[in-house]
């Protein structure tokens, strides 16, 4: 099955300056979740939205997938405007899906397997239910589980298993972009490498393109082409992966990928110690956060400058962009990342792939 066709474009998803804001009350500030956010997917990468809990990574995924209108910017997939005001989910949902933390959450627990998968199909493709049974099984065999599968319930399935039918599900129809928020999160080390392994041999054999949204450098940095880093609804650095998690260009990445753990022990306190106490922040206006850096109340080599003015968004070398006043003092100030092999998670060496049917 294929969608329908696309406007011919390198990009499947491109955000141009977007920024959403929330009132808590009716009368009450508004508070900017997502202040001049630009990000773009090309066709057959990956890229990751990382940053910690109320960073704007939710948010922005809810708008590339139609579900909240912004206040300013745009967004197209596959080359189509996305209006959250008036969105047309139907078409929409021919172009980007998405697969979710919490698979026993995403899964209607009185439909079987086979149901849940068949639902998109015929929803937007418009199929008859006897073409709908060989496209479910076909989804079920690409993600690794036997076709027999469609007829049990979610319970019957392990967090794993469950995942990869939400995978299964958003593949069905063909997109073109899939929305992977937080989708490894709530999985075991060992299932997370299997379903990452996984959503790479897919992306290897039908050049898929991710947004793959995470707290954890750890797998940003063995999944993801490139990488954007929020924090409290500002880019605060963005660029190829290997260049930013070798040699962060901004304080807030390097906090990251110190609270990233560690197989080693030793490695492990040396980075608790080179992280520090990190003290908390209240949050802010949109008229506040906009005349400062967010991250100067809790960085260590902040000055005055940074807490009055706002950085600007930045080309520095390696093909990064950073929003730093300090930038590159800052680096010859504090300490770098101690080395240490990050936590393993076996991906790519965990042997599962989709010939593999022994999925934990």
């Amino acid at each position: 099955m294929t969608s329908e066709s696309s406007v011919l474009t390198d990009d499947v998803l491109s955000a141009e300056h977007i920024s959403i804001g929330f009132r808590r009350r009716r009368r009450a500030p508004v508070f900017q979740a997502l202040d001049d956010v630009s990000l773009t997917v090309a066709r057959g990468r990956t890229v990751g939205l990382v940053g910690e809990s109320g960073s704007g990574k939710s948010t922005f995924a809810k708008a590339v997938l139609g579900l909240l209108p912004v206040d300013r910017g745009r967004i197209t997939v596959a080359g189509h405007d996305v209006d959250g005001k008036h969105p047309d989910h139907r078409r929409l949902a021919r172009h980007v899906q998405a697969v979710f933390q919490d698979p026993g959450g995403s899964l209607n627990p009185s439909y079987t397997v086979g149901r849940s998968i068949a639902e998109p199909l015929l929803a937007q493709a418009g199929m008859s239910r006897s073409e709908v049974l060989p496209a479910v099984t076909q989804a079920l065999e690409r993600v690794g589980l036997e076709p027999d599968a469609a007829q049990r319930l979610p319970r019957h399935f392990s967090g794993g298993q469950r995942q990869r039918i939400c995978i299964a599900r958003a593949l069905v129809v063909a997109p073109e972009l899939v929305v992977c928020d937080e989708a490894v999160s709530a999985l075991d080390l060992s299932v997370q490498a299997q379903v990452l392994n996984l959503l790479m041999d897919l992306q290897d054999e039908t050049g898929l393109s991710y947004l793959f949204i995470s707290h954890d450098m750890n797998v940003v940095r063995r999944l993801c082409d490139d990488v954007t880093v929020l924090y409290r609804g500002q880019v605060m650095e963005q660029g190829p992966t290997r260049s930013v998690t070798s040699a962060p260009a901004h304080p807030y990445t390097r906090s990251l990928l110190l609270a990233s753990p560690v197989a080693d022990p030793t490695a492990q306190a040396e980075r608790r110690a080179a992280a520090g106490r990190v003290p908390a922040v209240a949050a802010e206006t949109a008229t506040e956060a906009g005349t400062r850096c967010p991250f100067a109340a809790r960085c260590p080599v902040a000055t005055e400058v940074c807490r009055v003015e706002r950085p600007p968004l930045r080309e520095v070398p390696g093909g990064v962009s950073v929003a730093c006043h300090r930038y590159p003092e800052w680096q010859h100030e504090i300490p770098p990342v101690p080395s240490g092999d990050a936590h393993p998670t076996g991906v790519r060496d965990a042997g599962v792939h989709l010939n593999n049917k022994e999925i934990n």
